[in-house]
């Protein structure tokens, strides 16, 4: 069982408080926070909205977390001090960590990187990374998308 830091009355929380812990997430509640009800999560996503200072230890540093409608944060994500935009997909364990996730795209990684992009209702994949996901042994790529 996680430990839990979620107030099931904080402003912003999107979905009821069990949503989250029937999905094994942690969300801090102690920074701001702008979840959309219509967003959809995975498990043990991870959000983190408190930090400290680096210049003061002592110190608590609030960052806000916002994830708009439609988005879709997969297992084993981490979010910190950052925005998912609206029909945005967050890959399975990707760290979001100060960075803002354009509406339409889909990013992976640690930091997390844009791989694809929404185009008239496709998705369409950096030719970078396609390459790099479907070469086989000898190096040579087995799908293009």
């Amino acid at each position: 069982m996680p430990y839990l830091t979620i107030d099931p009355f904080t402003p912003g929380l999107g979905h009821p408080a069990q949503y989250y812990t029937d999905r094994d997430c942690v969300i801090d509640c102690r920074g701001p926070l702008d979840i959309s009800p219509d967003s959809f999560w995975g498990l043990n996503v991870r959000v983190i909205t408190a930090s400290h200072d680096p210049d003061n230890f002592s110190a608590v540093v609030y960052r806000p977390v916002k994830v708009d409608a439609g988005a879709w944060i997969c297992s084993d994500a981490i979010l910190y001090n950052c925005y998912i935009g609206e029909n945005a997909v967050v890959g399975l364990g990707c760290v979001v960590r100060s960075r803002d996730v354009p509406a339409g795209t889909m990013v992976e990684g640690n930091p997390a990187r844009i791989i694809a992009r929404r185009v008239n209702g496709e998705w369409v994949y950096n030719k970078h990374f396609t390459e790099l996901r479907h070469k086989n042994a000898k190096g040579v790529c087995l799908r293009r998308f």
